[in-house]
């Protein structure tokens, strides 16, 4: 059921963020993103005419697992930059962190895409629907995991950043 499924992987996912990073932008960000990603995938399901079922209704927590491991990827990445280069300037930091982190996810999000696309044309319409509506909601949380997440760090991840500096001075 997906009014229990979705809210638990969201709140697993907001947990995780919270025990790893100890910052709430590092908890808004990737979730807000991860949520971005997946009402616009459910919202092309629908201008197309399509619903949900017994198969496709795995696909948003799959988006949600997904794109969180996109988007915390590139969090770790700007915090590992930050602890080595405390004096880097911020906008840099977040730059370097896309510039690292980025062709890891790009390749992580192609292989997933590729296996979920192989779905796409199995004989079984469910299955096919999978693979559309999963290849699409990867694409999308790859995209806002490269786009909005650096933009959203770049805005409001100063404070982050401090913490950060203050979590590598302490290790």
């Amino acid at each position: 059921d997906l009014r229990v499924v979705v809210p638990a992987a969201f709140t697993v996912a907001i947990l995780v963020a919270a025990l790893s990073f100890r910052s709430l932008t590092a908890v808004v960000v990737p979730i807000s993103g991860i949520a971005i990603a997946l009402v616009w995938a459910l919202a092309c399901l629908v201008a197309v005419g399509g619903s949900l079922n017994l198969v496709t209704v795995t696909v948003p927590p799959l988006i949600v697992c997904i794109g969180f491991s996109y988007t915390t990827f590139l969090f770790a990445s700007y915090d590992e930059i930050v602890a080595r280069a405390p004096e880097m300037d911020h906008d840099a930091a977040v730059s370097r962190a896309l510039r690292d982190g980025g062709g890891p996810i790009f390749l992580a999000a192609l292989t997933d895409c590729a296996g979920l696309a192989a779905l796409g044309v199995s004989p079984f319409p469910a299955v096919r629907e999978f693979g559309w509506l999963g290849t699409l909601g990867v694409t999308l949380a790859v995209m806002v995991a490269l786009t909005y997440v650096p933009a959203m760090l770049c805005v409001v991840g100063r404070g982050h950043r401090a913490r950060a500096r203050r979590r590598a001075t302490t290790r």
